[in-house]
């Protein structure tokens, strides 16, 4: 989880970083914290290329986060009407 003052904060992922973990960018300061959204390690050192405070980072703009809606651990909305049996072969 990384954490900024800013309500306009990107989520910084550093060269280094571990590729197999989520990374959560949370805005505000104690008391009030907004849980922003979160992208996965493997996808965000993709975008390292940037510097921050010294080393190469990814800086990773709001809109290109997924949504924290729905955490990724969260299996999707299952519904009678949308279920597909598996094909068998």
């Amino acid at each position: 989880m990384r954490q900024t003052r800013r309500p306009d904060g990107r989520l910084i992922v550093r060269e280094g970083d571990r590729p197999d973990a989520w990374y959560w960018l949370v805005t505000g300061v104690r008391p009030t914290f907004c849980i922003v959204g979160y992208l996965w390690g493997g996808d965000a050192l993709k975008l390292v290329g940037e510097m921050a405070h010294g080393k190469p980072a990814a800086l990773i703009a709001q809109r290109l986060l997924i949504r924290a809606e729905r955490p990724p651990w969260t299996p999707p909305v299952w519904s009678p009407e949308t279920f597909e049996p598996p094909i068998w072969k």
